[in-house]
């Protein structure tokens, strides 16, 4: 009974693996008792900025979070209860799909299937299973699973949480709602900084880049950032020609594709290590060899070892383009107009969103969008683009890029009437 009623108290569920494999482990934050250790930096609340949130007075179009890190770039996000909701409506744009991996009260998860119902992402029989499913947790209530999932024992997975660790666990939350004066009901853990929405704030960074060598001690190269290399790729799919919609019965529209491929952001340093011993004689003018007993010493041999880092940098927005060339304008609103009189642009521009991409095993972060049947107005050629930001890495800062991927041009027929 006792148990029944602590489930029914903390309803605690772990949901694993939504993207990509987990870069980092609870194991990581959390040791076998359910506390933080000891190098968990607490960085507090993060308010930031996001364009899928909306403009309200109680919002503001800012996303909050409570935010915790390893100096090795692993963090762990406390959503507040609204921001949470509005990362379900919108599970691309904010990152949540981005986390490798979530642990919720009831409440929380309940919260995250409603974002997806209001997002059109969950159905409402979907949402209904969840809850049956939820009610019947019960029957895996043991404390030996919260040890399995810290140890990152994947037969954990789907189970619930419960007994002295999932208390001290998310006694965590309680104590950051009751700090911060918010509503906390999820942990989101991103292997890396950079993949979480709120990127890596300048006291996190502080912390990630090499150490520098101590004094004294043989000199080692300084650290080099190599930024991965961002491009594009786009082009028409089908059909063949495009036609203007205007002379399109049919309405079939282009069919376009656009690619966006951002390269790791590599971090070479070198740190002094010890490769070996070597013998030496502590009195001055003896060698090795004919140091006298009881003289002979010996003493570590140090190098400097290369090693590199590798971090994805995914953006924190994405928009393809296809844009009507200076020429096309110049030549409907000139020579075109000796035919058709009155001829005028009607939309030489087209900005989509959405898409979906991630990070590889490689770092690279790959995204794709597939456009269906966009109904250009306008002939001529268009240049066919990836525009967005991104959130930089442990290492850099985020940036903006415009990449050209491509091109093709849309159709007009035209007739000539001989007198």
């Amino acid at each position: 009974m006792r148990k029944a009623l602590f489930v029914l108290i903390l309803m605690v569920v772990l949901c694993v693996g939504l993207v990509k494999p987990a870069q980092a482990g609870w194991g990581d934050f959390f040791d076998e008792n359910g506390n933080l250790k000891p190098g968990v930096v607490d960085l507090g609340v993060q308010k930031v900025p996001v364009d899928w949130m909306p403009d309200l007075p109680f919002v503001d179009g800012t996303a909050t979070y409570h935010m915790y890190a390893l100096p090795n770039g692993e963090t762990v996000l406390m959503p507040s209860a609204t921001t949470l909701f509005f990362m379900a409506v919108n599970p691309y744009e904010s990152g949540l799909l981005d986390a490798s991996s979530r642990l919720s009260l009831m409440e929380g998860d309940k919260l995250v299937v409603l974002g997806g119902m209001a997002g059109g992402h969950i159905t409402p029989a979907e949402f209904i299973g969840t809850i049956f499913r939820g009610l019947g947790l019960e029957k895996y209530f043991t404390t030996e699973i919260a040890d399995a999932i810290l140890k990152g024992d994947k037969s954990a997975i789907g189970s619930v949480l419960a007994g002295g660790d999932a208390f001290r666990i998310f006694q965590i939350l309680w104590n950051a709602m009751k700090n911060d004066k918010a509503l906390y009901l999820t942990f989101l853990l991103y292997g890396n900084c950079a993949n979480s929405p709120v990127g890596c704030p300048p006291e996190l960074l502080a912390l990630t880049r090499p150490t520098p060598q101590p004094p004294g001690s043989p000199s080692c190269a300084a650290p080099t950032v190599t930024r991965g290399a961002i491009s594009a790729k786009a082009a028409l799919v089908a059909p063949a020609k495009v036609l203007v919609v205007g002379q399109d019965p049919e309405k079939r529209g282009a069919d376009l594709r656009f690619e966006l491929t951002i390269g790791p952001t590599i971090v070479t340093y070198e740190e002094l290590e010890q490769t070996g011993t070597e013998q030496y004689c502590d009195l001055k003018g003896y060698t090795t060899r004919n140091c006298p007993k009881g003289h002979l010493k010996e003493r570590p041999i140090y190098e400097c070892v290369q090693h590199t880092l590798s971090y994805c940098e995914p953006p924190t927005w994405v928009m393809a383009e296809a844009t009507l060339r200076q020429s096309s304008r110049d030549w409907i609103l000139g020579d075109l107009q000796w035919y058709y009189p009155g001829a005028y642009l009607h939309k030489p521009d087209w900005s989509w969103r959405g898409g979906s991409g991630g990070c590889d095993g490689s770092n690279t972060y790959r995204w794709t969008l597939n456009v269906q049947k966009a109904q250009i107005e306008d002939p001529g050629w268009y240049d066919l683009k990836v525009r967005g930001a991104t959130a930089g890495t442990p290492v850099t800062g985020g940036r903006s890029f415009v990449e050209t991927g491509g091109a093709f041009d849309a159709w007009l027929m035209m007739t000539t009437v001989i007198r």
